[in-house]
């Protein structure tokens, strides 16, 4: 058997394969993407936990009124409990000022969140998020700097990966397939 012919399965076999990757790509994004899956680490108030800020800028602190937590369905009201305290210190312990805000909201699939406030982190920095408040249910918060084209661009980024394979998928599956039935003429 000539190299040529052992070239053809080969190319219709890769070209194949990369378009069933690109498919399955595109399956799990829109399946994250239907199930609201977040992208920030979540925890739950009242309660700790700690964050790293990667650059300077405008960092939120999200109430998630409809998630997944744990594997559990949580859907509270959308606002966060008045009643829930937040501190945010640096790593030396020093407080951070926490403005209060409720205008940002994102909602996707099963998935929505609303801001509670923020904080403008001037460099890079552990920070410790410490919320006192009512413990008769679980609210579930997150922190970060993502706002709704963060959010998009993770959301979409498979479907960009997906299409870039199969771009590249599509052309080797078309040669390869044409190769091999003039070859097994």
């Amino acid at each position: 058997m000539s190299r040529q012919a052992k070239r053809r399965p080969a190319t219709l076999l890769i070209g194949t394969a990369l378009i069933i990757i690109a498919l399955l790509l595109i399956a799990s994004t829109v399946s994250d993407l239907i199930q609201g899956k977040p992208h920030e680490k979540q925890f739950i108030a009242p309660g700790s936990s700690q964050s790293h800020i990667a650059d300077a800028g405008r960092y939120y602190l999200w109430h998630h009124y409809k998630t997944v937590y744990e594997g559990e369905q949580i859907t509270r009201p959308k606002n966060a409990p008045s009643s829930l305290e937040i501190t945010i210190q640096d790593a030396t312990g020093a407080e951070l000022t926490f403005h209060r805000n409720d205008k940002e909201s994102w909602s996707i699939g099963n998935h929505g969140k609303k801001s509670i406030g923020y904080i403008e982190a001037t460099r890079s920095q552990k920070v410790q998020i410490d919320t006192v408040g009512d413990s008769s249910q679980k609210v579930i918060l997150s922190f970060s700097e993502s706002d709704m084209r963060n959010d998009l661009w993770i959301a979409f980024r498979g479907l960009a990966v997906a299409a870039v394979t199969g771009i590249l998928g599509l052309p080797l599956f078309i040669w390869g397939f044409i190769s091999f039935t003039r070859g097994s003429r």
